[in-house]
């Protein structure tokens, strides 16, 4: 699922797998910290999609990367990860992969513009 990490054996143990688990934590601790400046947030965010435009991203891997969150909250947090703050943290989770993927097909929009001059 994870095309820059496939080739490794035991992938979920590699060093470089666990760095870019921390990378994407880091992301999430950003988006966070500048709810109060939305469009900082979005710049930063829509910037992090055009760095990732040309890695075979797709839609699904947004999806299952949500999920795993949304899980490992439920096992850090147990009781207190309530009803309601567990549908806050997933429509922030939502935003952040829309703007990231908004980013993506920008990019995408560029590249396929500069290759028809």
């Amino acid at each position: 699922q994870f095309s820059e990490f496939r080739d490794l054996s035991n992938w979920e143990e590699s060093k470089e797998f666990k760095h870019h688990c921390r990378i994407v934590m880091n992301i999430v601790g950003t988006a966070v910290s500048l709810l109060k400046d939305p469009d900082s947030l979005d710049g930063t965010l829509e910037y992090l999609g055009l760095k990732h435009e040309g890695f075979d991203i797709t839609q699904q891997h947004f999806d299952i990367l949500g999920e795993e969150l949304i899980y490992t909250l439920r096992e850090a947090l147990g009781p207190k990860l309530t009803p309601s703050v567990e549908q806050a943290w997933t429509q922030m989770y939502k935003y952040i992969a829309d703007i990231i993927i908004k980013g993506m097909h920008h990019m995408e929009m560029i590249t396929k513009a500069a290759a028809e001059v």
